[in-house]
């Protein structure tokens, strides 16, 4: 028997890698529209993962984008990173490009957390190349 018509509101997750590092850390970007709807409007479920030596404490995710893109930022689940953890912290972004179509998504990152030996650590990148349509 066919499959029953899915009832989700969005269409099917975009995954990549937004930033890896070589210390183990990785944020991977699931990107998701509204079905039915051809705007600037993305969901963005960002999932943070180390396969580092020890775990990433004191974990923040900032994100800055261009004026013509609206962003919303939700907590994220957790603020420690275990290495190789089945549970990892996830974190909820929405934006509105309000130039969909004209210019594509764009966002700058900034990440810190302390290292399992305690030190600081600040990474900035930026990621400007998101699946085609979003």
């Amino acid at each position: 028997t066919p499959a029953p018509p899915s009832t989700s509101a969005h269409s099917q997750a975009q995954t990549f890698t937004a930033y890896q590092n070589s210390r183990g850390l990785s944020v991977q970007f699931a990107c998701t529209k509204p079905k039915g709807l051809d705007n600037g409007l993305t969901e963005i479920l960002a999932t943070y993962h180390t396969s580092g030596p020890g775990p990433l404490t004191d974990f923040h995710f900032q994100a800055a984008v261009p004026k013509f893109i609206q962003l919303q930022l939700q907590p994220a689940t957790g603020t420690a990173l275990a290495p190789n953890s089945p549970a990892p912290v996830q974190q909820r972004i929405s934006l509105n490009n309000t130039q969909h179509g004209a210019k594509g998504l764009a966002m700058r990152l900034r990440i810190t957390y302390k290292d399992a030996t305690g030190q600081a650590v600040t990474d900035q990148a930026e990621v400007g190349r998101f699946p085609p349509g979003f």
